[in-house]
């Protein structure tokens, strides 16, 4: 009995680490998560109630402040990852209004893949 508690809560403690079924863990830097699943098609900065976005490849010249969330979308993946302070704190599919509206067709104003 012991041992069937014991596995259910460290089976919980490792699946709350990570963010769904992405395999991202939480807090894992934007430079590891980078590394990992490559360049993102496009990145949003979030600041009050304003947000941009971007191709990393036409990045904005000014800064955002350093706290400020950002996220990165892969679109091919399906995949948007959120940053706060450089850290992941959330993983989720990408919403099929803002692909098709926003990120889409960004990405082909940009001369990119998407």
């Amino acid at each position: 009995m012991r041992l069937s508690i014991s596995m259910l809560l460290a089976t919980a403690v490792l699946c709350g680490c990570s963010l769904g079924e992405s395999g991202i863990r939480r807090g894992t830097p934007i430079t590891h998560v980078q590394l990992d699943r490559g360049r993102p098609d496009v990145i949003s900065d979030s600041s009050g109630d304003l947000t941009r976005f971007y191709v990393p490849t036409n990045r904005p010249e000014a800064e955002w402040p350093w706290d400020a969330p950002r996220t990165f979308y892969y679109l091919d993946r399906n995949l948007a990852v959120t940053f706060e302070r450089g850290k992941a704190v959330r993983a989720e599919t990408i919403d099929a209004e803002m692909r098709e509206r926003t990120l889409k067709p960004l990405v082909r104003r940009q001369g990119g893949a998407g």
